[in-house]
C-alpha cells in the first residue's frame, strides 16, 4: 500500500507489466502501465476511486501522474470521496456534465445571427440559382445594413422582418419591398430546413400590390429612344443597349455575352435564365454591336458590365429621350409584341426564349431557327425604317 505522495509513487517498482496498486486512502486505487519507469520519466499511473451505487460497483477516474501533480490528484480525490460519502455518483455527474457540454456546443453552433444565416443562403444561391447576384445584392443592401442582422436567428420575430419590408415600402420602393419580402421567406425556409429554427418568422409579412406592366414603346417613342442611346458616353454600354433593343434578350444574357458564344451570324447562349440553350440570329446592324473579341461588353476592371449598372441604363436613356419611364423589360415586350403581330405567339416565345410546357419540350424538337431569323430580321428592318437608317438592298435568310 502506498501513500499519495510523490516519493511514495516514485518508489513503485518497475515490472515491465501493467499492475494495480492500493493507496492508504479509502477506495483509492492506481493502475500502473507497463512502460512504468519513473527514473527515466516514462510511463504513468492512473488513479481511480472505487465505490458502489445502489449495489453497483463503479470506478471514477481522478487523473494520472505525472500529467497531474500529487496535490491536484489529492484535491480531486477529496471532492470525489465527499460526493460518494454523500450518496452521490461522481461518474454519473461527469457523464451528465459531458452531455450538457455537448448540448451547449451544439446550441452555440446553432446560435447564428441573421447575417450568418443570410450569408449561408447567398452561398447556397450561388451554387443553385442563376439569379444569385440579385440575392447577394439584396443581402448586402437591405439585410446587412439592418439592425436585425445582429440578432440571433432564434430571437427573430415577425415584427423585426416587417420593419425591414415597411421601411423599404415607405422609402417609395414598394416593388423592391416585395422582392426583399420574398428573399426573407426563402432565407428562413433554408434556416428551417437546416434546423436553426423551429418556427418560420417570415410568414405573412406585409406585401404591396403589383400591377402587371403592359407598356410598349410607340413608334415615335422608339425613334426618340434609339437616338438617345448616342448620348451614352461609354461605347460598350451604347452597344449593349442597342443589342437589347434589337434582340429583346434578357439583361443577364446580354451583359455576359462572350465572343466564344458567336459563330457566324448566330449567338448561341449556353446559360439562360430557364436553363435552356438558346440560339439568337444576328444580322447586319445587330452584328455591328457584337463585333468584339473576348467579353463583348467589358466592364471597368471586371469581365463584363455590372448587372445593376446596366439595369439603370435603359431608364436613363428614356429620360434623355424625354419619354415616360421605360425599363429593359418594356423593350423586350415591345419587340415581342411586334413579332407576335407579324409572326404569331409561337415565334414570339421562341425568340424571347420563354419556357415551354413539358410535353412540348419532350416531343417537339424543331429548333425554329429559320422562323426566328426571319422575325428578328423583320424587326431590325423596322428599327432602320423608323430611325431612318439606310436599308440593305439584299436580305439573306437561312434555308
Amino acid at each position: 500500500m502506498y501513500d499519495l505522495t510523490e516519493t511514495s509513487i516514485k518508489s513503485i517498482p518497475v515490472t515491465g507489466k501493467s499492475q494495480e496498486i492500493m493507496f492508504d486512502r479509502e477506495h483509492l486505487i492506481g493502475y500502473v502501465n507497463k512502460d512504468w519507469n519513473p527514473g527515466n520519466g516514462e510511463g504513468k499511473i492512473v488513479l481511480r476511486i472505487r465505490y458502489s451505487v445502489n449495489g453497483m460497483r463503479r470506478k471514477f477516474k481522478l487523473g494520472s501522474w505525472p500529467q497531474m501533480t500529487v496535490k491536484q490528484l489529492a484535491s480531486a480525490y477529496t471532492v470525489a470521496a465527499g460526493k460518494v460519502a454523500a450518496g452521490e455518483d461522481p461518474q454519473e455527474e461527469r457523464r451528465q456534465g459531458k452531455v450538457e457540454a455537448e448540448q451547449a456546443r451544439i446550441d452555440d453552433q446553432n446560435a447564428r445571427t441573421v447575417a450568418q444565416v443570410g450569408q449561408d443562403f447567398v452561398d447556397w444561391s450561388k451554387n443553385n440559382k442563376k439569379s444569385w447576384k440579385e440575392d447577394e445584392r439584396i443581402y448586402n443592401k437591405y439585410i446587412l445594413t439592418s439592425p436585425v442582422a445582429k440578432i440571433l436567428i432564434q430571437d427573430v420575430h415577425r415584427r423585426h422582418l416587417a420593419e425591414i419590408v415597411n421601411k423599404i415600402t415607405d422609402s417609395g420602393a414598394p416593388i423592391m419591398a416585395n422582392r426583399v419580402r420574398a428573399w426573407l421567406s426563402k432565407c428562413f425556409n433554408r434556416a428551417l430546413e437546416n434546423g436553426y429554427i423551429e418556427v418560420h418568422p417570415a410568414n405573412r409579412l406585409p406585401s404591396n400590390k403589383e400591377r402587371e406592366r403592359d407598356r410598349i414603346l410607340s413608334e415615335a417613342e422608339l425613334v426618340k429612344f434609339w437616338s438617345a442611346i448616342d448620348h451614352i458616353q461609354n461605347e460598350h454600354q451604347r452597344r449593349a443597349v442597342r443589342l437589347t433593343v434589337l434582340t429583346g434578350q434578357r439583361l443577364s444574357e446580354i451583359i455576359s455575352l462572350h465572343s466564344d458564344h458567336i459563330e457566324g451570324s448566330w449567338w448561341t447562349n449556353p446559360e439562360t435564365k430557364n436553363g435552356m440553350r438558346h440560339r439568337v440570329p444576328l444580322s447586319g446592324l445587330t452584328l455591328e454591336q457584337v463585333d468584339v473579341e473576348g467579353w463583348v461588353f467589358p466592364g471597368r476592371g471586371v469581365d463584363h458590365i455590372n448587372g445593376s449598372t446596366f439595369g439603370h441604363l435603359v431608364p436613363r436613356v428614356a429620360e434623355l429621350a424625354g419619354i415616360d419611364r421605360c425599363t429593359a423589360h418594356d423593350l423586350r415586350r415591345t419587340l415581342g409584341t411586334f413579332i407576335q403581330s407579324r409572326f404569331g405567339s409561337e415565334i414570339m416565345h421562341r425568340v424571347l426564349n420563354h419556357v415551354e410546357d413539358k410535353l412540348t419540350r419532350t416531343y417537339g424538337l424543331y429548333d425554329f431557327d429559320a422562323e426566328k431569323e426571319k422575325a428578328l430580321l423583320a424587326w431590325e428592318r423596322e428599327i432602320k425604317r423608323i430611325a431612318s437608317i439606310p436599308q440593305d438592298n439584299v436580305i439573306q435568310l437561312s434555308a
